[in-house]
């Protein structure tokens, strides 16, 4: 008899363990700031700031530099996501304008920089804020379309991004 009673206090334990864990719905940025590298920042290494003007669409602005000088992107992003979604993960897509490739002429003489704007488009994920947290990751794939002067050099078909933010207001 003593062992069904502890067997019972051990499963009316666990209930409530697992009750403590059942998620949440969460909270998602509202307007944040990141630093990170890809074309989605700007460049090599740069900054990113979003503004969701609704919970599942905003608009974002990047800077950062590149090896031969600055960059820049705007653009729109749109997260595919519930009311009610319990995880972590934001999957999104991504429609921005702005600097989507760099070329650097060298002659025995000089080296010249030059950048060239266009569209891009892409997918990727934020990998939270969990609740209660300000800070969440984010990794996308984007694919520039490049100017027509770009055919006769080797670039990738996409690029890929890679960045923190940190989270100034969230939607309720």
């Amino acid at each position: 008899m003593k062992k069904l009673i502890l067997v019972l206090f051990l499963l009316a334990g666990l209930t409530k363990v697992y009750a403590q864990q059942e998620p949440t719905p969460k909270e998602f940025d509202q307007f944040s700031y990141g630093l990170g590298a890809g074309l989605d920042y700007g460049g090599l290494l740069g900054v990113n700031v979003s503004w969701y003007i609704v919970p599942n669409v905003g608009i974002f602005v990047a800077g950062g530099y590149s090896f031969p000088g600055v960059g820049y992107n705007y653009g729109l992003k749109a997260r595919l996501r519930s009311v009610n979604q319990k995880s972590n993960l934001s999957p999104y897509i991504i429609g921005m304008y702005g600097t989507n490739a760099f070329v650097i002429y060298k002659d025995k003489y000089s080296e010249e920089f030059k950048s060239f704007n266009g569209t891009s488009f892409g997918i990727g994920v934020d990998f939270g804020p969990k609740n209660g947290k300000n800070t969440f990751f984010n990794f996308s794939i984007i694919y520039p379309i490049r100017d027509a002067q770009l055919k006769a050099y080797d670039f990738y078909p996409a690029t890929l991004g890679l960045g923190i933010k940190f989270v100034l207001s969230k939607h309720k």
